[in-house]
């Protein structure tokens, strides 16, 4: 075996071993590309939050209603939210009070006029992240 053969054997396994690694970052920036295509195609960098709000009507003590308020917060997505402010308003409308659609700050639903309470979801001392 002359030296040329093996000049010619080292530089074509060099070759190939550069070729080879020059492919290998192509294939795998490729699929870096893909991945972080799939993540924003599936929102996977946002906060992604199903919320939910029931009024269940309990009885009737004298001429009052009780009624249970609760809320459902569920954190479909894969980014954490933490919430320190979670408010709301029970509302309420007379019997004589006319229905009319509110205005576009709340989307043209019916404008109920009468506030009967307000509150927090969260305890007083909040939520632990």
């Amino acid at each position: 075996m002359g030296t040329v053969d093996v000049l010619v054997g080292v530089g074509g396994t060099a070759i190939g071993g550069v070729l080879g690694h020059v492919l290998a970052l192509r294939q795998q920036s490729l699929m870096w590309r893909r991945e972080d295509r799939r993540r924003l195609q599936r929102r996977e960098h946002a906060e992604r939050i199903d919320f939910g709000v029931e009024v269940r009507f309990v009885g009737v003590h004298g001429e009052d209603w009780l009624v249970e308020l609760a809320a459902m917060l569920d954190n479909k997505g894969q980014v954490q939210h933490a919430t320190n402010h979670l408010t709301f308003e029970l509302r309420w409308v007379y019997p004589d009070d006319p229905l009319v659609a509110g205005s576009a700050d709340i989307g043209g639903q019916v404008f109920i006029p009468h506030v009967l309470a307000t509150g927090s979801w969260l305890p007083q001392h909040g939520l632990r992240p």
